[in-house]
Parts: structure tokens; C-alpha cells; sequence
């Protein structure tokens, strides 16, 4: 995100005060300020039994000339908040402790985004239209993601051989080299696991200057992207 802007990051527990988000959602409207409202399910000890339950939180994302606004408006409502300040969010320290354990049967590693890129020019792959989902449609969403202090899904890579097994295109590798693959040799995408656009979090990340972008991986992919020296 080149032109990221920061600012702050206002955290609201609505989980009991639901009354609070109708409010929340009609002054950020009305004052043109991006927000969220997010419900996670719990699962909280108590006794002997596991008591499901679910906390609701409201995020207000605002620069740093609407501060003295949103805190006298929560403040004249008695809501209590925590500020948490957004370029601290977006360093690259905070987002790597965000970042999800990986789905079951995946792997979180570090893909090296330039080897990762010149593979692709000779490659088929679903990367370039999810680059152009990101600069049409979802670059402000991913970059609201990061800026909420949330935690955060990494983007899943899939290196899928075609026509041969995994292990023979590993073998064919260390035999010949990766400057040696056939057109087409590998199908590689970026799939998009959850409501948000994740299969474009990889696109945002390097917009904040990571040249190893966290990604989810399968067995197989890992084994390929290993011995193409994709990741860390």
C-alpha cells in the first residue's frame, strides 16, 4: 500500500451493549469513517462444562484529524474503548503475530515473492487475476484488515503439477533445475479460503514492503516450492 494512510484503530466491546453498534455504524456514516463489527464464537470454561458463547467487537478505523471526533462522540455515550495506534499495526512484527495457525494439513511459511514471481512467466496461474481483484475491488478491504489489529489469514499458494506426481517434479527439479521446467509445467494459484479476500493478503503485504510474504502451503506444495528455493 503505497499510499497507506494511518492513524488510529478504536476497539469496542459491543457484546453486551448491542444498542451501541446501531449508534457506532449511523456516526461513522454519517461522518464518512471506515468501521467493522465482527462476532467471534467462545468456548469459556465454566465448572465442569464448556459454555459456548460469542463476543462482538466494533472497529473503527480513522485518521488522525477525526480523532477528537469519534473519542468526544464515544465519550458523550459513556462507550468505553481502547486506541490503538495503526502504524504500529502495520509493521511487519505485528502482522507476523497476527498471522492464523494454518488450516489442518497446510503449512505457514515465508515465500520469497521475487523467486515466487519469476517463476510464474512461464507458468499457467490464476495470480495475475487475483493482482487485478486486489487494484480493482479489494485493496482498501485488506489494507482495513491489517489496519484493525485483527488476526489475520495469510493468502493460500497451491503448486499443482500437471501431468506427473509431485514427487516426479520434485525429482525433475533436482535433476535438471528450476530454469529448466516445461511451459506449463505447474499450475500455480492463490485460493481464497474464507469471506474475506484472503488470496489477496500476499498482494497487500508486499505493498508494505515484505519481500517474504507468509503464505499457507500443502504437503505437496511444500515439498515443490522446497525444492524450487521458494521459501525461507
Amino acid at each position: 500500500m503505497n499510499s497507506v494512510s494511518f492513524g488510529s484503530t478504536y476497539k469496542i466491546d459491543t457484546t453486551k451493549n448491542f444498542q451501541h453498534q446501531g449508534d457506532i455504524i449511523d456516526f461513522c456514516d454519517k461522518n464518512n469513517v471506515d468501521y467493522g463489527i465482527k462476532t467471534e464464537a467462545q468456548e469459556r470454561f465454566n465448572g465442569f462444562r464448556y459454555n459456548n458463547t460469542s463476543k462482538t467487537t466494533a472497529t473503527i478505523l480513522a485518521p488522525d484529524s477525526k480523532d477528537g471526533l469519534i473519542e468526544a462522540y464515544l465519550a458523550n455515550k459513556g462507550i468505553k474503548f481502547d486506541k490503538l495506534n495503526t502504524a504500529d499495526l502495520m509493521k511487519k512484527s505485528s502482522i507476523n503475530s497476527r498471522i492464523q495457525n494454518p488450516p489442518k494439513y497446510m503449512k505457514l511459511v515465508e515465500v520469497n515473492t521475487e523467486k515466487l514471481e519469476e517463476l510464474l512467466s512461464n507458468q499457467d496461474t490464476n495470480i495475475e487475476h487475483c493482482k487485478k481483484d486486489y487494484d480493482n475491488y479489494y485493496k482498501d478491504s485488506v489494507e482495513n484488515l491489517i489496519k484493525s489489529g485483527d488476526k489475520l489469514s495469510a493468502t493460500s499458494l497451491h503448486i499443482i503439477p500437471t501431468g506427473e506426481s509431485a514427487e516426479d517434479t520434485v525429482n525433475y527439479v533436482k535433476t535438471f533445475g528450476a530454469d529448466r521446467l516445461n511451459d506449463g509445467q505447474l499450475s500455480i494459484i492463490f485460493n481464497q479460503r474464507t469471506d474475506d479476500p484472503d488470496h489477496c493478503m500476499y498482494f497487500g503485504l508486499k505493498d508494505l514492503g515484505f519481500d517474504k510474504v507468509p503464505v499457507y502451503v500443502d504437503k505437496e506444495t511444500f515439498e515443490i516450492g522446497k525444492a524450487l528455493e521458494l521459501f525461507k
